[in-house]
């Protein structure tokens, strides 16, 4: 029997030409408020000691929380006035979230997360004492009696005092009663609330602060209330004055609750000097350009609020790239983590989901920082017309010419790495890849593994010359297969999937086929034989394993020979079968189609008895031509 003509080429059945944007996980949200309040009190006992109180002053000393919730939308609460065991040193965090399914070749697509409320102190600590009838005596300390309309007028008054009272009650009753948020709007209180950053009162301004943080919790009229009434401006302003740690927690924390909003992240970004300025340098350089502390908190807060803003908008992006000494900070900050051991911060989270989205779209957006790469097709070009070398032989115009020299040559990394990177260069330079794989290997924190492998799936793919650059630099360079073939068989869903994906693009540059037949292709059909059987039910990670491995196969038939057994092919021909996974369904059967078709595999095929019915068969065949392009 004459064995069939190979396919040619075929149309991608699954789309692996996006790029991908940080989403949110949904772990947290599965967790119940029982358990989500337990594993707050451990925060509570870590932030305790750095909570203090004057009565006589009446300052603010605001306690501090670690935010639950992660990736690329937020929202923080916090209250001052008064905790409902009244002692003063309890903080209960929730959570909530939501995001969309993400494409599979791509990793991730925004989704939208909310940071924790804060309980407050005891109210005597917070003023509690002052009656609003006698702003000079001390009440009782259950509080006074006051309604949300007083409150509201207590902040337009002249005494400080007043308005203090005024922001204080609002910043409380916001954290305990959702609809008080509803309330504070209708009586117009958010714009005099704004004012009040502008207050000469430190305890005033760190108090609006507070409450403008709580009114803006899961509330975007609030956001788009702050917004209108100047706040963002005001509320960057008071952060590139103020010394007070407190202050500058509920400051970043407002940010990133209005962060979440995609129509205020071009203001927010605007926020970059100051942000960068109080914050990020001080905590990533060590810089004493300012006197700010480095407060964990702080810097949490913030790169919370740069992770939304970096996920929408290629001016965002761009504006973020292009910041001098951002990408830098952040790089480094997240060596500086995975060097002293330390993968599972919370900020290595952000910083990496950073990182994530600036490299999305990056070759359309940044063309200018692939000079290096491009050069590589102008340099084989003038080979070419000078008639030094056989490596262009063909038009070097056009994708078509990328291809060609990818398939024709390995790169010289420093020919095509800058020694020296700064801001955007360390997107594509080798030692932010070897970090991205540092991480993947000892990370505990899925968000920080999907946020590495999207960033490296982001560089490599699309087909052409930065693709196979960067993919040679992950697997060659790098020995990146060490790290990413394990992970094909995660039992974390996403990373899985990811995963498999990213391996998918390495798998588009024809100088690799060898090393991941070696490497590779052993765990893609491992999947594929496992099927559906173990809970596996992402039909896209089995598509792309089918695709995959369907390229492997075909380039180098004689090496993955012994990998080829019954178990498989039986699970192939369950899944060409299988309604219910219709990517993976039409995956299978061009696989099992291009088996039989290829001459020595279907010698192979014989001997161990198979038969060429299951192969090709009404499902396959249709399956095979339906990814057929007629030249």
């Amino acid at each position: 029997m004459s064995s069939m003509r190979p396919l040619k080429s075929a149309m991608s059945i699954v789309n692996v030409d996006d790029t991908s944007l940080a989403m949110p996980s949904t772990s947290t949200l599965h967790r119940s408020g029982e358990q989500r309040v337990v594993e707050q009190v451990h925060t509570i006992k870590r932030t305790t000691s750095r909570r203090t109180s004057s009565r006589t002053s009446g300052s603010t000393s605001l306690s501090p929380t670690s935010p639950v919730q992660i990736i690329s939308f937020a929202d923080a609460l916090f209250s001052t006035w008064g905790a409902p065991n009244g002692k003063g040193n309890s903080s209960i965090t929730s959570s909530e979230g939501k995001g969309t399914d993400p494409p599979i070749t791509i990793g991730a697509k925004p989704g939208v997360s909310v940071g924790p409320p804060i309980n407050p102190p005891d109210a005597g600590s917070h003023g509690s004492e002052i009656n609003p009838e006698d702003p000079g005596s001390n009440g009782n300390s259950k509080g006074p009696e006051m309604t949300m309309k007083e409150a509201v007028e207590f902040l337009s008054k002249d005494d400080e005092t007043y308005r203090h009272w005024g922001a204080s009650y609002i910043q409380h009753n916001t954290f305990i009663d959702e609809e008080a948020k509803e309330e504070v709007s209708k009586l117009n209180g958010v714009s005099p609330l704004v004012s009040l950053l502008r207050s000469p009162s430190a305890k005033v301004n760190q108090t609006a602060s507070a409450a403008l943080r709580n009114l803006s919790f899961k509330s975007n009229t609030n956001k788009m209330e702050i917004h209108r009434c100047g706040g963002i401006a005001d509320a960057v302003a008071l952060l590139r004055e103020t010394d007070s740690v407190e202050t500058q927690q509920q400051l970043t924390g407002l940010l990133w609750n209005l962060s979440s909003v995609d129509s205020l992240k071009p203001d927010l970004v605007h926020a970059l000097p100051v942000l960068m300025e109080r914050v990020i340098l001080p905590h990533t350089t060590g810089s004493a350009l300012t006197s700010s502390s480095k407060d964990p908190e702080v810097f949490l807060h913030t790169t919370e609020c740069l992770r939304n803003v970096s996920s929408k908008h290629a001016s965002n992006r761009n504006a973020m790239r292009k910041y001098r000494g951002l990408v830098d900070s952040l790089v480094s900050y997240v060596q500086g983590c995975v060097e002293a051991g330390n993968p599972d911060d919370k900020p290595v989270e952000n910083c990496v989901c950073i990182l994530h989205n600036l490299t999305f779209q990056l070759e359309e957006e940044v063309p200018a920082l692939f000079n290096r790469f491009k050069a590589l097709i102008k340099t084989d070009n003038k080979s070419k017309n000078n008639g030094l070398g056989p490596i262009a032989c063909f038009d070097l115009r056009g994708k078509s010419s990328e291809l060609e020299l990818a398939k024709k040559r390995s790169f010289d990394y420093p020919e095509v790495e800058d020694p020296h990177p700064q801001g955007a260069g360390w997107l594509i330079h080798s030692t932010t890849l070897q970090t991205y794989l540092s991480l993947l290997g000892s990370s505990q924190i899925e968000e920080t593994q999907e946020a590495s492998c999207g960033a490296m799936q982001n560089l490599t793919t699309h087909e052409g010359i930065v693709s196979s650059v960067m993919s040679q630099m992950i697997v060659n360079k790098l020995d990146g297969l060490k790290v990413l073939c394990p992970l094909l068989n995660s039992n974390k869903v996403t990373l899985q999937k990811n995963s498999v994906a990213l391996v998918g693009n390495l798998c588009r540059n024809p100088n690799l086929h060898h090393i991941m037949v070696r490497n590779a292709l052993p765990e893609l059909l491992g999947i594929l034989s496992a099927g559906t059987k173990e809970g596996n039910e992402s039909d896209d990670t089995l598509a792309i394993a089918c695709q995959t491995a369907n390229c492997l196969l075909m380039k180098e038939p004689d090496s993955a020979k012994h990998l080829i057994n019954n178990n498989l092919i039986n699970a192939l021909t369950n899944l060409s079968q299988n309604e219910y996974f219709p990517k993976s369904k039409k995956s299978a059967a061009v696989l099992l189609y291009n088996l039989w078709s290829e001459r020595d595999l279907q010698s192979f095929l014989k001997k161990q008895g198979m038969s060429k019915a299951s192969f090709v068969n009404d499902v396959t065949t249709a399956a095979y031509k339906s990814v057929q392009i007629i030249d």
